[in-house]
């Protein structure tokens, strides 16, 4: 499934298909673009570091996410979330080695495009941070092009099964995350030096904006080819979209055209 949407719905929705009340039977997996621009906090993170004056002026929303890890400025760049019911074998795994298998999978995926990307251990298996946004830390496995990260992903084992949630850095417009940050100018300045070092972008790689279909197709693939499956299309139920709706509010923050 793909589509564009506000944070808050994509949010609901992902938590929502996990926690199907007929009951998921197999992986899903999304891949989505965020309207309008948005910026995702990780499950754990502090609200208080974030200026929401600042998000509202600007017409950035701003969502809690039920993964963990840090924020990500969703705007120039491409969401994937993979849903596993507890039911499946892949819930059962040590998070490390799923986190590794998707990993390869979206390394099958820009390879396809020609992106010569490498599913990278960081920390020992365990997550280290540079600062409040997702693009400047590292975590368990880093999708990577010449040492610089391309693709940021968080998990969270639930009584539901596994949600899995990432980000795909199509251009250069993830940096404005800094921007919306309660930070000294010093500072802010110092994340931007900080971003610029460890990331990556496809239209960087590809030396051209991506084609998002052959993106959307290549990650399809990549899935299929590691997981050994083959995706249907779907469309989320009825009872889907019910429940994201009564979970919206537990995601959103800033809705856009809030006012102060």
């Amino acid at each position: 499934m793909d589509g564009v949407g506000d944070g808050a719905t994509h949010m609901a929705l992902d938590s929502a298909i996990l926690q199907n009340p007929s009951q998921l039977e197999v992986p899903t997996v999304r891949v989505y673009q965020w309207n309008p621009p948005c910026i995702s906090l990780g499950y754990h993170q502090k609200l208080e570091e974030l200026d929401l004056s600042h998000c509202r002026a600007h017409g950035v929303e701003v969502v809690i996410r039920p993964t963990g890890g840090k924020a990500v400025f969703h705007e120039g760049e491409l969401t994937y979330s993979v849903m596993i019911p507890k039911t499946d074998a892949l819930a059962s795994v040590f998070p490390s080695f799923l986190f590794l298998r998707i990993a390869r999978a979206l390394v099958f995926a820009m390879k396809e495009l020609g992106v010569s990307a490498e599913a990278i251990q960081k920390g020992g298996g365990s997550s280290f941070s540079k600062g409040p946004y997702c693009f400047a830390s590292s975590g368990r496995y880093e999708v990577e092009v010449d040492q610089k990260k391309l693709i940021g992903s968080a998990q969270r084992m639930t009584a539901y099964g596994v949600l899995h949630q990432g980000s795909i850095l199509l251009d250069e417009r993830h940096m404005q995350i800094v921007q919306f940050f309660s930070l000294p100018a010093s500072i802010k300045k110092q994340r931007e030096l900080e971003l610029n070092q460890n990331t990556v972008t496809l239209k960087a790689c590809l030396g051209k904006d991506p084609d998002l279909s052959a993106l959307k197709e290549a990650i399809r693939n990549g899935f299929e080819k590691e997981f050994s499956i083959q995706l249907a299309p779907a469309s989320p139920t009825p009872e889907e979209m019910d429940l994201a709706e009564s979970f919206r509010s537990k995601y959103a923050v800033v809705f856009s055209g809030d006012s102060q």
